[in-house]
């Protein structure tokens, strides 16, 4: 494991494994990476212009998101990850 300590956007530090592999939320499909806070516990972190935020379902892109809108962003991940192959 390859921990580095990072500063969220609230100011709050916790530890990334660089090395750790990235999931994606299972209803937004946004790209998540976990941070280990000192207390032991996994948050999940979404990253934005370089910054680390907690992903909660406020911040969640499925959150008031129509099907059709839901469909085409399943489709744009879709060919992300196929492109990376």
């Amino acid at each position: 494991m390859n921990y580095q300590k990072i500063e969220l956007s609230n100011g709050e530090i916790v530890n990334l494994d660089l090395d750790a592999k990235r999931t994606r939320c299972k209803k937004c499909r946004e790209l998540i990476n976990f941070g280990l806070k000192d207390n032991g516990k996994y948050i999940p972190l979404i990253k934005i212009n370089d910054r680390y935020q907690y992903h909660e379902l406020k911040d969640c892109k499925s959150f008031g998101v129509t099907d059709s809108e839901r469909n085409i962003r399943q489709q744009e991940n879709n060919e992300e990850y196929l492109s990376s192959l």
